[in-house]
């Protein structure tokens, strides 16, 4: 049973990670061609919704499992995940912008909101 749920487990995160690459790599090769830019408020809408989409559904899934405190557990996990983002900008020497502070607070909602869904869902 352990053994099951362990490969439940990896299956998700391996099939969330690759869809999460492709769409990383899609938006690279779309910017980096010149098709989209990042100056663009769509564009800028687009990366944060895509963002906020994965956070969610990775921040219900991971919470899952959890008997209660989904709101704090959601909230601190999307603090992890910021400031893993945050480390990673710094780590490359990308420059933080003052819309990052509010796509940071919109993708912790999420994570926030993924946190009480997958509490509840039990």
């Amino acid at each position: 049973d352990n053994m099951s749920s362990l490969l439940k487990k990896i299956k998700f995160y391996l099939f969330f990670s690759i869809i999460f690459f492709i769409l990383i790599l899609l938006y690279t090769y779309l910017v980096y061609n010149g098709v989209i830019s990042l100056n663009n408020i769509i564009n800028k809408t687009f990366s944060i919704s895509i963002g906020s989409l994965m956070i969610l559904i990775l921040s219900r899934k991971i919470l899952l499992k959890q008997d209660k405190n989904g709101i704090i557990k959601g909230f601190l996990l999307g603090i992890l995940f910021i400031s893993i983002i945050i480390l990673i900008k710094l780590i490359t020497k990308t420059s933080l912008y003052n819309t990052d502070i509010i796509k940071y607070i919109i993708y912790v909602i999420f994570s926030t909101i993924g946190g009480i869904m997958g509490v509840n869902k039990n």
